[in-house]
């Protein structure tokens, strides 16, 4: 990954992901949740401001997280994976449950992240959103887990 080994926390350190509702506090407000998150990171403090403003939070740093809209959350959540300055970032459906205004927002803010370079590998079942934002596309048809070994691809 990026010329590094994968499984080298190393390499892990240049990856984010955001995951819908994971790790917020919903007593605690933004620029809080944010404060904790880079603390249990190993991170600093530096880089929170620059992450509201990405995610067009700034003015609503100081409102308790349970207050936030479902759109606002994740674009918290998107704030909390750039604390890590990561190259590739990792979306797990970001647009579900979003307003169709939410979902354009959610749309603007992955353009614009990817557009300054950053890769962003995104999973979706809704095929607009990824016809809107991919220049590849990978298709997973009846994956399934499973505990035996499988030999590589």
């Amino acid at each position: 990954m990026f010329g590094r080994d994968p499984t080298r926390r190393s390499a892990r350190s240049t990856a984010s992901l955001v995951r819908r509702g994971a790790g917020l506090l919903p007593l605690h407000d933004g620029r809080r949740n944010l404060e904790l998150l880079a603390a249990f990171d190993g991170g600093t403090h530096d880089r929170i401001d620059t992450a509201l403003a990405t995610v067009e939070l700034t003015g609503r740093a100081g409102d308790r997280v349970g207050g936030y809209s479902h759109g606002m959350r994740q674009r918290l959540g998107i704030a909390a994976a750039l604390l890590r300055d990561p190259k590739l970032l990792l979306l797990d459906e970001p647009a579900t449950g979003l307003d169709p205004a939410g979902m354009r927002d959610m749309r603007l803010l992955i353009r614009r992240l990817a557009d300054e370079g950053m890769t962003v590998l995104l999973s979706s079942h809704l095929m607009t959103e990824v016809e809107e934002l991919c220049n590849r596309v990978a298709i997973i048809q009846a994956a399934r887990s499973s505990t035996r070994e499988r030999s590589p691809i």
